[in-house]
């Protein structure tokens, strides 16, 4: 119920105008109990402030998650860190927690066989930052030929060179995240894409 004082219609259009969408939901039912139980003025606008923000952030959340394209379902909490000894939950839970990292524009590469977990962490990795406000892009890459051996021999020389192309400064909050590997060497990489002096992505 509404103060008989309240244009409703009019207050309804000036919080569309405003874009409140939650104040405009909440106002009503806010007001009644406001009161019912004497809230002071400031208290009633304090709480549908609270809500609108909190609104506005799970809907961020939500958005940002559709446009990081992350595997369903892969968290830090349904991650098997027992199945990789070598792999440190707290160095984890400090990476996600930080952020100078990703204020200088370094690397998180994770190397291992199929089967590991490089995937699930690295997704889940990009589902951490989304919700501490960070903008993450999760893809797959797979090579199509065989690894190049290592060691002593060579690569063959490429015929044409790709012209050299400038390449514009990484968002440093908006971040890559790249699985890409073939046959039994494969890698999830969270990358702001490095170039080399040709201009094609190591």
């Amino acid at each position: 119920m509404t103060s008989p004082d309240i244009d409703a219609a009019r207050l309804t259009l000036a919080l569309n105008e405003l874009r409140l969408p939650a104040i405009k939901a909440l106002w009503p039912g806010f007001a009644e109990q406001a009161d019912k139980e004497g809230w002071s003025a400031a208290r009633l606008l304090s709480a549908l402030v609270e809500h609108e923000l909190a609104e506005r952030d799970r809907r961020r959340i939500e958005r940002h998650l559709a446009q990081a394209r992350l595997l369903p379902g892969k968290t830090l909490e349904s991650f098997d860190f027992a199945a990789v000894p070598m792999l440190s939950r707290a160095h984890v839970s400090a990476i996600t927690a930080g952020d100078s990292w990703i204020g200088k524009g370094n690397n998180i590469l994770l190397f291992g066989p199929p089967g590991v977990g490089k995937s699930h962490l690295g997704s889940a990795i990009g589902l951490t930052l989304v919700q501490n406000g960070y903008r993450v892009l999760f893809s797959r890459h797979h090579r199509s030929g065989p690894e190049a051996p290592t060691g002593a021999s060579r690569s063959r020389p490429r015929k044409r060179h790709r012209k050299a192309r400038q390449v514009p400064p990484a968002d440093p909050r908006r971040h890559h995240l790249r699985h890409q590997g073939s046959g039994r060497d494969q890698r999830a990489v969270r990358t702001d894409q490095r170039h080399d002096t040709n201009g094609a992505p190591c």
